[in-house]
Formats: structure tokens, sequence, C-alpha cells
């Protein structure tokens, strides 16, 4: 999977979760080797907590409407690429507003 869709959905679910909206649970910490870049080393990644449920498009879009700084136009590219909220996202389906 894509690391920004999971970096998207890891926060997303952060969001809702904190809102006791979804079910939780932990992953345990590791050595993990990344599925992206040209670098194969492994590194240790802290316990965190993953929704156990899909997010979706609507829920998605709630949370990029909240937090502005997730938008598209605004994401540092540290945390996203050229395909970010490319294509998992309609904005012309939903109900987005202006500018997004």
């Amino acid at each position: 999977m894509n690391i920004i869709v999971l970096i998207s959905l890891l926060l997303t679910s952060i969001v809702i979760a904190a809102q006791g909206n979804s079910a939780m649970k932990i992953v345990k910490a590791g050595r993990f080797v990344p599925l992206y870049g040209s670098d194969s080393t492994a590194v240790y990644v802290r316990d965190f907590m993953m929704d156990v449920y899909p997010v979706s498009q609507q829920k998605n879009l709630e949370f990029v409407a909240k937090y502005s700084k997730w938008r598209r136009s605004n994401v540092l590219a540290l945390f996203a690429d050229k395909n970010y909220l490319r294509k998992n996202i309609r904005y012309t389906s939903l109900s987005m507003p202006n500018g997004l």
C-alpha cells in the first residue's frame, strides 16, 4: 500500500477515534522494511493505533476539510507525493467546499 495513503488513513483514523466513532486496534512496535524509496534498511516503528475499518471517502473528505494542512495544496512534501489525494477523493461527487 502506498505509504502516503497509509499515513492519510492513519491520521484520519486517529481523529475519528478521538471522537469516539471508531474501533481501534494497536499495531505493536517493531522493525520494518519500508515499501517505498530506494533504501531497504529496516526502521523501528513505535506502537500506534489503527482503525479496524476502512475510512470512507466522505470521512476522509471531512478530515481534510477540517484540517487544512492535509489538503493537497498545503500538505508537506515529506508526507505526500504528486499522487496524494489524486484518486481517493472525488471532489465533484462529494460536498467539498470551494478551494480544496
